[in-house]
This record gives C-alpha cells, structure tokens and sequence, in this order.
C-alpha cells in the first residue's frame, strides 16, 4: 500500500506539473483516496484484480465520464480495429452512441440487416445474446455486435414509446455501403441519396450530378437526402458542400463550417470557392433524427447561405468534433476536442436543425379507390372548372402516377418533390 501511494504520488507530480493553475492541482489527500480505493479493491473484492486492470479501467471511467464519443483504445482494441480495416468481418450496419445500460440507435444504415429487421433511429439495445448491456463504451459495443459472416446475433431492443422490449435475431453480413444514389423524379427532378461521408462520397457524389444533367428534359430541382446519414469525414462532407455553393455569390462570409476548440491548433475555418455545380437549381435538403454530424454540417451550411430548403424532421445534434491521440507506442485516446459551428456562427451540439418545413409522418396508408385522390388538390378537380383554352399536351400519365406512389411510401420525400414543383411554377411566372 504504502509503495502503491509512493508510486503515485510521483506519477501524478510528474503528469500534473506547476505549469496547470495552482486551484487545479491534485492534493495529497485526493491522491491517496485513489490509492486507497484501489487497494481495498485489490484486498477485499471477491476475485483476485490486478493493478494493471483496475488502472486500465480507471482510465476508461476517466475517459466515458466526460461524453459520450470520448473513450481509451488499448492495444487489443487497437488490434481488432486493424483486422477490421484489412479482412472481412460481418456487421449489422448500424451507427450506435452508448447510454447508460444500452445503445441508442443513431441510424440503420441502408439495405443492412438491421434497417431490414426493422430497427430504427431512437432505439435502445439493452441486451446482445441474452446478455444485458452495462457500461459499455461504444467500441466494445461494435465488438460484440460484430462477427463472421452469416453468424447470428441476438438483440434486445427497445423502442421508446412501447410497453416492453422485443428480441430480434439478426444474420451478420460484410457490410458494404453505397455512399450514393441517384435517380430522376419525375421529368426533371433530381435525386441524390448520400448514406455517408467517407473517401469516396465526393467522387461519387461528382458522377451522380453529371448523370442527372444529362437527363434528356434537364434538372430543374434537385432533393440531397441525408436522412439516417450519421456523418463521415470532415473533407468529405466540405468538399461535397462547395460543389452547391459559389462563392462570387455569398458575400463577405464564405464559410461552409468552422470548429472552435479550447487547446491551440483546434480552430479551423473551410471556406467555399467560386462555381456551382448544378448552376443554382433549387435545392431541397432531406433530413431526420438520423441526420448527424456531416450531414447536418451540409444541411446548415446550404441553408445558411440560403442555397436550400431543409424538409424532414430535428436532427441529431452530433456537433462535436473527436481527435485520435497517441498516448504511447499500445494506447491512444478518442478524445472530443472541439464545436462544430455553422456559417452564421451556431453551434449544433445537443440542439440539431430544426428543419425550414417540417414533415414528421414518412408515409400514408392508401386506402382502395383513392388512387387519384392525391390529384384532387387541383383546379382541374372542379366539375365546373374554366376550359385551358389550348389544345392540351399529350400528359405524361405515367409521371403524375409515379410521384402519387412517393406520397405512400414516402411522404417526407413528396413534400420535397411538391415544393420543388411549386418553386417552378413560381419562377415560371415572375
């Protein structure tokens, strides 16, 4: 005992010196509740602890006290991630942020095994195989959940708002995103569906708009959906917003994003540069809880600069930034070390982005017979409606029934349509 408090009191003059404010330093009494708590553990616990343990876990307390995307990585932690990043290993394709005694779903990422087994942004997954979760950080979380390939796991979930969890059995697969996709609504709306900011979302992301030009009727609108897009990479997610953002147009502040932070060498500021992509077509944003970090630093930056419409529902509020440091040659930490902050100087963190019009219900029942009903909010719905006058256009039937069929399986996604629909008439007339 008395070496234990000997050894710490050195380590911690070492770690702590006079350099940090006199108020802020640790006292001997404090010290040697450490070590006295560590020694009571080491005598009286029911099994036999050793000190390079309960010091390792010490520091992951330390470390999961401050939030939740803090965390200490060790070497067998470390070694995991390297198998992951060079073979293959079976996942469930879902983002996760710990809780206390659960994971909360951020998003299901699209056509994975969870998003098809149902599992949505919100939910709390108390138990994996019949285990309940305790504290868990979140990287011995995607270890658990994680596997080889066409193994099963079993989850406890719990949706809020229902009487009780369910269990649900789900097959791992390899995992492999498609960051985007793209399509024409329509005869001349485009779509581009961004599932996340990673190495290769702006090259893709380049290759989508170029096909969507190219469509025969030309891109009178265009709707970026990042619902369930729980963020990626800083660059990614910059680079991807400047191609919508010309700044000869944007005046005296051309920011896209700016992280403050409280240490030197955390403060950065991107700005966007000159060019339009898409030569200032309207823009509709699609967002939802699932909408996190990158994805919100896209839909605040467009909707700063007044370049987009923001539909859907609050986003996540993920505006923290997380810095990988080395602690020595087998440990680093994950540690938040700085605010993300949108072009008019907000930060998101814990709010989100109340969107400009907001759409909570995702789709409607259609009910038999009440094909056409979507086409009755029209003039031409009145039997004693006034003549065109022209001979009319032979109609496109097969357009107006696809964007109806949006309204059922996809009603946020309508509503963008519909306004992007009402901004042409608008500019039609002016």
């Amino acid at each position: 005992m008395f070496k234990l408090l000997t050894y710490l009191i050195i380590l911690f003059a070492i770690i702590f010196p006079h350099a940090y404010a006199e108020e802020d330093q640790l006292s001997q009494d404090e010290i040697e509740r450490f070590a006295k708590v560590m020694a009571q553990i080491k005598y009286y616990y029911i099994e036999d602890v050793d000190f390079k343990t309960l010091f390792s876990n010490a520091i992951k307390g330390m470390m999961r006290g401050l939030d939740p995307h803090s965390d200490f990585i060790d070497e067998a932690q470390i070694k995991s991630f390297e198998t992951q990043s060079t073979g293959q290993y079976g996942g469930l394709g879902i983002e996760i942020i710990p809780e206390p005694g659960a994971l909360r779903v951020v998003t299901p990422f699209d056509d994975t095994p969870a998003q098809r087994a149902g599992i949505k942004t919100g939910d709390l997954i108390i138990g994996i195989n019949g285990k309940i979760l305790k504290n868990l950080s979140t990287d011995e979380a995607i270890n658990m959940l994680r596997g080889k390939p066409n193994t099963k796991v079993e989850l406890t979930v719990f949706t809020p708002g229902d009487k009780s969890p369910r269990k649900v059995v789900l097959v791992r697969e390899v995992i492999k995103l498609k960051a985007v996709r793209e399509k024409i609504i329509g005869n001349d709306i485009g779509y581009i569906r961004i599932s996340i900011f990673n190495k290769s979302t702006y090259q893709a992301v380049n290759v989508a708009i170029n096909k969507l030009k190219r469509n025969p009727k030309g891109l009178k609108g265009l709707i970026i959906d990042v619902r369930n897009n729980p963020g990626g990479l800083l660059d990614s997610v910059v680079q991807i917003s400047d191609l919508f953002l010309d700044a000869d147009k944007l005046g005296t502040n051309k920011k896209i994003v700016s992280i403050k932070g409280r240490a030197e060498g955390t403060n950065f500021a991107a700005n966007a540069t000159s060019g339009d992509k898409v030569s200032n077509v309207p823009i509709v944003v699609l967002v939802n809880q699932g909408s996190a970090s990158a994805s919100e630093i896209l839909a605040a930056a467009l909707r700063d600069h007044n370049r987009a419409i923001i539909v859907g529902t609050r986003t996540f509020g993920k505006g923290s930034v997380q810095s990988v440091i080395p602690v020595d040659k087998t440990s680093l930490i994950k540690l938040t070390t700085a605010l993300y902050y949108t072009p008019n100087n907000v930060s998101i963190q814990a709010k989100g982005i109340t969107p400009d019009v907001v759409v909570s219900l995702t789709e409607i029942q259609e009910q038999e017979g009440d094909s056409n009903m979507l086409d009755l909010m029209s003039e031409q719905s009145f039997v004693d409606h006034i003549q065109n006058g022209t001979k009319d256009k032979k109609k496109n039937v097969n357009d107006t029934s696809n964007i109806n069929k949006i309204a059922y399986d996809d009603f946020q996604l309508y509503q963008a349509v519909r306004i992007l629909q009402g901004i042409q008439i608008i500019q039609k007339t002016v």
